[in-house]
């Protein structure tokens, strides 16, 4: 298959976050690709050193929250072995709260790395 990658939005904990062609993944490679992944979840197409966003979304705060959250699931599985369902459950709770606080704050104008990966060192102690 040739890359599903579209562009690369930027960088968080380090990971590079591209936008990735997901109607595509869903009809070639993995019908249960949706929002977005890395490669610890999805090792048999995602590099596990990339985090990947579906271009279907297309608001930035749900740019942000999912990249976010696969950012934090990666780092939890990674980093302390924590099981899928675990590091989810763990990632969902904390994009609700990041979702919360950039609605109130404004809708943000493009996506930025840098304030999801503040957002990460702050709020959740075992990510990267």
């Amino acid at each position: 298959m040739k890359s599903p990658r579209i562009r690369l939005l930027g960088r968080v904990t380090g990971v590079p976050v591209y936008l990735v062609d997901g109607e595509r993944i869903r009809n070639e490679t993995e019908i249960e690709f949706t929002s977005g992944g890395h490669g610890y979840v999805y090792p048999h197409f995602i590099p596990k050193g990339e985090i990947w966003i579906d271009d279907g979304i297309h608001g930035v705060i749900d740019l942000m929250a999912t990249t976010y959250h696969e950012a934090v699931e990666r780092d939890l599985m990674k980093d302390y072995e924590y099981s899928y369902d675990r590091a989810h459950g763990i990632a969902s709770k904390l994009e609700t709260a990041f979702r919360r606080r950039l609605a109130q704050a404004g809708r943000p104008r493009a996506f930025d790395g840098r304030q999801v990966d503040a957002q990460i060192r702050a709020t959740c102690p075992h990510c990267s």
